[in-house]
């Protein structure tokens, strides 16, 4: 009952019940699953009866999935071209200049992105044919568990990534992270992230055109495990990142006033600013998008997050009341995630901007050069590491 990918194709998120529309009936996962759980546990038959909770009209559910497809055709074309412009915008400055600790992550994240947003187009293949899962067993624990991974390893990178910019602000002379140190740290997050998906790999199983984690060791094996994906996946990763930002913050603070008080400024750019306020300003610039990336990625899965966490500690019959629009809805907002990063890196960091502009020839070289030459060491150096 794994709680991390919520593609009505594949688990609608794992445990909490995807909703599978025959004959005009909509029926819930939930039922046919704790029946298979039951029979498992009675050593019975493995059969199951689906019982219908309720009808929905077929007119209206249609026109409920043309809306789904409308809004995941952008999602899915914003995440595929926007992080792959940004992977391919920094590899050529790796080839180019080298690249920061910080960079390389986020080219690790773009790559995260891409992978969850290749649910999106099945989705939307399965809502056009009808269909339900039209793959083989191997298929579906493969797929449906690195898409789940690409969830978690997103928000680990996340966390990596504020590590990163606590350790290089707090002692900026000693850090320097190698390409082979972040690669290693990168490889470290997906091999947790598959590992920690290991029972749901195990349950997952295609029955009835579907794939779900039909069976666990043990009928309450399934409600402590949605609940420890949501700490271990979600809410501690959150509250690290919180306090490694704050951390940041409070550094740089404390840095502001020591210069404050300093009795010696050295003298600054033409513009009067001193050099150590041109040192500081990208590093508050990398906070604030970092900020900005985390709280969107938390604000967008948390609702389904708790929509699992409800279905599994409360009367199941309460939950099923409520529409399989609410849940298509929270599935559509974790997709979004995958598309959003881009777009902040498009609006908040300069460099980037003009880094693609050089790539798309809308930006001769001369004048990117002369811009990197009036930028002063101190600032340039900030921005790579």
């Amino acid at each position: 009952m794994a709680t991390q990918t919520p593609s009505s194709i594949f688990t609608q998120g794992g445990s909490l019940a995807a909703f599978v529309l025959k004959n005009g009936t909509l029926i819930t996962a939930a039922n046919n699953m704790t029946n298979a759980n039951k029979t498992h546990t009675s050593s019975m038959s493995s059969s199951t009866t689906i019982a219908p909770t309720k009808t929905v009209d077929k007119e209206d559910t249609r026109i409920f999935s043309i809306i789904l497809i409308a809004m995941y055709i952008p999602f899915l074309l914003v995440a595929a071209i926007g992080n792959i412009t940004v992977i391919v915008v920094r590899l050529k400055k790796f080839m180019q200049h080298g690249l920061s600790a910080y960079k390389q992550q986020i080219c690790h994240l773009s790559i995260a992105d891409i992978i969850y947003a290749a649910a999106i187009p099945l989705d939307i293949y399965q809502r056009v044919n009808k269909k339900h899962w039209i793959e083989n067993n191997a298929v579906c624990k493969v797929l449906t568990t690195t898409l789940s991974a690409s969830l978690t390893a997103s928000l680990s990178i996340l966390t990596l990534m504020a590590f990163e910019r606590y350790q290089g602000i707090s002692n900026p002379l000693a850090h320097r992270w190698s390409t082979k140190k972040v690669c290693l740290l990168v490889a470290v997050i997906w091999g947790y992230s598959y590992v920690n998906f290991i029972p749901y790999t195990m349950a997952l199983e295609v029955r009835d055109d579907a794939c779900y984690d039909w069976t666990y060791p043990h009928p309450e094996f399934g409600k402590w495990y949605t609940l420890y994906q949501f700490l271990s996946a979600w809410l501690l990763p959150v509250v690290l990142i919180a306090l490694f930002q704050l951390g940041m913050v409070l550094k740089l603070v404390t840095h502001r006033k020591t210069i404050k008080s300093s009795t010696y400024r050295a003298p600054g750019p033409a513009d009067g600013k001193s050099r150590g306020g041109n040192r500081r300003r990208p590093k508050r610039k990398m906070i604030k998008i970092l900020v900005v990336i985390v709280t969107l990625f938390a604000t967008l899965t948390l609702p389904i997050h708790i929509w699992y966490l409800w279905y599994e500690f409360s009367d199941r019959s309460e939950t099923q009341k409520y529409s399989l629009e609410v849940l298509e809805i929270f599935a559509s907002l974790v997709y979004m995630h995958s598309a959003v990063n881009p777009i902040i890196y498009s609006i908040m960091d300069r460099s980037f901007r003009e880094d693609v502009k050089l790539m798309l020839g809308l930006k001769s070289r001369k004048k990117e050069s002369l811009r990197l030459h009036v930028l002063n060491g101190a600032t340039q150096e900030s921005f790579e590491h």
